[in-house]
């Protein structure tokens, strides 16, 4: 089975570009990466949204990097393909806005690697309700997705 985006839904699809250019931004030294993740946002959501939310978006990115005491795969904004931790990542925050705590530490430690991620499950929490009062509902659970990491739900 491929693994696209093609079939998530637009909230994880937004998230995951957000935080794909955020990393971009990070690994390149580009601030052009940051940039584009904004003008998405800002087209796509209400301004004082877009703001609160790339805001959340910057800060759970920081946390993550961080926190991580293993590789972090990511692909190009543009790519319609995931990997294992981006999938996670999408996952942590799903679980995060619909109050299943347990789930996101459990996720965010898997993310990880790391025993110490009570602050991003925290900087999660934070960004998920953004998401929410933007609109942006997440799919429940990972639960519904596939062992081998190709589809969200």
């Amino acid at each position: 089975m491929t693994a696209t985006l093609a079939e998530w839904p637009a909230p994880e699809v937004f998230f995951l570009t957000a935080l794909r250019c955020r990393l971009s931004g990070y690994e390149t030294g580009d601030v052009n990466c940051w940039e584009l993740a904004w003008q998405g946002a800002s087209k796509m959501l209400p301004l004082d949204d877009a703001k609160r939310t790339m805001a959340e978006v910057a800060y759970f990115t920081r946390v993550l990097r961080s926190t991580l005491q293993q590789r972090f795969i990511f692909l190009p904004y543009c790519c319609g393909r995931f990997t294992r931790e981006e999938r996670l990542a999408v996952l942590l925050i799903s679980a995060a806005q619909h109050g299943e705590l347990v789930a996101a530490g459990g996720l965010a430690r898997r993310l990880t690697g790391n025993d110490q991620h009570v602050k991003l499950v925290d900087a999660a929490l934070d960004l998920a309700r953004a998401l929410k009062r933007a609109g942006m509902l997440l799919t429940l659970n990972g639960s519904s997705a596939t062992g081998d990491g190709s589809r969200l739900h």
